[in-house]
C-alpha cells in the first residue's frame, strides 16, 4: 500500500493523501489525480466538496464519477479492488475513484454475507440469522 500525500490550501494547509495499492491500481489514474490536485487554488480547504468539483470530468453527469464513503471496510474494499482513495484531514469521508454503475449498488455487507443473506440484512430491523 502506498500513500501519496500534497497540501492544498494557501491559509488551511490541509493535508489530502493519495491510497492505493502498488502494482494493482492504474498508475495512469494515480498521475491524473495527482495532477487534478496539483491544479487547486484555493485559500482554504473546508469541506469535501470542494476537492471533488476541481477532480470531476463533468458536473451535469447524470451518474456521481467519485464514490464516498465513511465506513473503513467499504474504502479496504475498493482499495484492494485496485481503485483509489482519496483522505482528506479533518473531513470523515473518503473519495474512492475511478468508479462504475456497479460501484453505487455494491453494498459492504454483500462482502462479509452470502447471496441469499445479504438482501435481507437489516430488513425490518431483523437481523439476518439465515
Amino acid at each position: 500500500m502506498k500513500i501519496s500525500t500534497t497540501t492544498l490550501g494557501k491559509r488551511t494547509h490541509t493535508s489530502v493523501a493519495i491510497v492505493y495499492l502498488d502494482g494493482v491500481a492504474n498508475d495512469l489514474i494515480i498521475e491524473e489525480l495527482q495532477k487534478r490536485l496539483e491544479l487547486i487554488d484555493t485559500d482554504g480547504v473546508i469541506s469535501a466538496g470542494q476537492i471533488e468539483s476541481n477532480i470531476i470530468d463533468n458536473k451535469y453527469a447524470l451518474f456521481p464519477q467519485m464514490l464516498y464513503t465513511e465506513r473503513v471496510d467499504k474504502f479496504c474494499a475498493n482499495i484492494l479492488e485496485g481503485r483509489v482513495g482519496i483522505m482528506i484531514n479533518g473531513i470523515p469521508v473518503v473519495y474512492i475513484v475511478p468508479v462504475d454503475i456497479n460501484s453505487f449498488m455494491q453494498a459492504p455487507e454483500d462482502y462479509a454475507l452470502t447471496l441469499y443473506k445479504a438482501p435481507f440484512s437489516g430488513f425490518c430491523g431483523i437481523p439476518a440469522l439465515l
